[in-house]
């Protein structure tokens, strides 16, 4: 089972799979993506006339030679902390993640002239995030989804939260700060800052049940020391302003998300 695209997110995976996988067949780009081979069919012909796509006699489908779906270009250094990026990401999710996938074949395009070696590996461990090993989680994807656009539109949103904790769902009102990736438990998390108790807090996305999008506008309040805060934690714990004395030594408390 695949997880369902839009067209426009089912064009650009096509756009990025070819490009890395010339000669691909229709049949193959169905199966990788879930959907009938007659759609693929209805997305090339749309493709076709937007970019110089062709289908050889065995039905291999390329881009002509010099296409680029991107201009960016790195030096050989660069290109090094590119592949170290990506490699956190692909490390760290253990889930089907189609848009991390399109983004690091985008990348993975855009060193492999500088170095193709590096290029292949990031194309394969792309390959792994959308492939069939990866566990299936649609609401991971939906949320992650739904947190993005209130970051990058800057709105509260309401979270319903499943916490170890707690036996019934939590619900909470944030604003979101960041979201970072939490390799011990094959997931991303979320810094965000709780609108009733004026705290920051992290959750995993893997236990967020939903996000709503609030019609009120996230404002970082001046005072919030984010960075502070993400230098003093470590892993998924946040250090507490207060101390605990513990025989002779001065030891701090910490708050794990929850």
């Amino acid at each position: 089972m695949k997880v369902g695209f839009s067209k426009a997110e089912r064009l650009l995976q096509i756009e990025s799979i070819i490009v890395n996988h010339p000669g691909i067949r229709r049949l193959e780009l169905s199966k990788r993506l879930g959907v009938h081979r007659s759609t693929i069919s209805r997305d090339i012909d749309e493709l076709s006339t937007m970019y110089p796509l062709t289908e050889d006699e065995e039905g291999g489908l390329f881009f002509i030679d010099g296409f680029s779906l991107d201009s960016i270009t790195f030096s050989s250094y660069e290109a090094v902390y590119v592949y170290l990026a990506c490699k956190l990401i692909t490390d760290t999710l253990d889930r089907h993640s189609p848009y991390a996938a399109s983004a690091i074949r985008k990348l993975g395009g855009a060193i492999q002239k500088v170095s193709p070696s590096l290029s292949d590996v990031m194309i394969t461990d792309a390959d792994k995030l959308d492939g069939s090993r990866q566990i299936i989680d649609k609401t991971f994807i939906s949320v992650l989804e739904k947190l993005t656009e209130g970051w990058i539109k800057h709105n509260v949103v309401r979270l319903e939260y499943n916490s170890p904790n707690h036996k019934e769902l939590r619900v909470y009102e944030v604003g979101i700060l960041r979201i970072l990736p939490n390799r011990l438990g094959g997931t991303f998390v979320v810094l965000t800052y709780q609108m009733v108790e004026k705290k920051l807090r992290l959750f995993r996305i893997d236990r967020i049940k939903s996000v709503t999008s609030l019609e009120e506008e996230f404002k970082v309040p001046c005072n919030l020391e984010v960075e502070k805060k993400l230098s003093e934690a470590w892993s998924i714990w946040f250090r507490r302003s207060e101390e605990r004395r513990v025989g002779k030594e001065c030891r701090s408390r910490w708050s794990p998300y929850h």
